[in-house]
């Protein structure tokens, strides 16, 4: 859980709101996933060493951001394009390609949302675990 004993501004205190809530529903779910590290601005599901799938929410453009990152693997992320589609049918959905720089790559998936709608919350919560554990599944057998 995310704690802190700074001044937040009130956006901050929802983005440590919500993800303390998605940690609280994972633990109620009975999810595999294993939150590998939190702050106020995103959560880190471990997959293995050199991969992590993250989780982001961006409130100017309502949006959730899921990644998966590979760290400093670039041969990993082309190995990985090259089973594309295959893993995209997997899936049942397609994520976007990055390699902006020669240290990190990642897969994403955006989804629109507006986390200032707590009512929402429930819903997205599922949403995050059903994906994530989607993408865990799939992507580790290609790593």
């Amino acid at each position: 859980m995310i704690k802190t004993n700074e001044l937040l501004e009130p956006m901050e205190i929802i983005n440590i709101n919500f993800f303390n809530g998605l940690q609280n529903y994972l633990k109620l779910k009975n999810s595999f996933l294993e939150v590998k590290q939190t702050n106020k601005n995103f959560l880190d599901f471990c997959l293995n060493k050199e991969c992590h799938i993250c989780i982001s929410s961006n409130s100017v453009k309502k949006s959730l951001d899921i990644r998966l990152y590979i760290n400093n693997n670039k041969a990993l992320y082309e190995d990985l394009l090259l089973h594309e589609n295959e893993i995209y049918d997997k899936l049942g959905f397609k994520m976007t390609g990055y390699n902006k720089n020669k240290v990190s790559s990642y897969f994403i998936l955006k989804k629109e949302f507006n986390i200032k709608n707590k009512d929402s919350w429930n819903d997205i919560y599922k949403y995050i675990i059903e994906i994530s554990e989607n993408i865990y599944n799939i992507f580790n057998f290609y790593l």
